[in-house]
């Protein structure tokens, strides 16, 4: 991040897009601040505003065993 970079103060946010139906959501936690985009995650750091990952849902597995044909 270069030096003359300005941080922004951001609040937590939630809403719907109505032209595309994405929920985005903002919120803050002691670690990171969060943009969330449906279920993928985009992680920054409060402190300098740098962008360190992303993460997604787990994919959900059928419970038990498979069905023996």
């Amino acid at each position: 991040m270069s030096l003359d970079t300005e941080l922004a103060v951001i609040k937590p946010f939630e809403c719907v897009d109505k032209l595309t139906g994405d929920k985005i959501s903002i919120r803050v936690s002691p670690f990171y601040t969060i943009l969330s985009i449906n279920q993928r995650e985009y992680y920054f750091l409060p402190e300098t505003g740098e962008f360190d990952g992303t993460s997604m849902p787990c994919l959900s597995l059928p419970s038990g065993r498979p069905k023996e044909e």
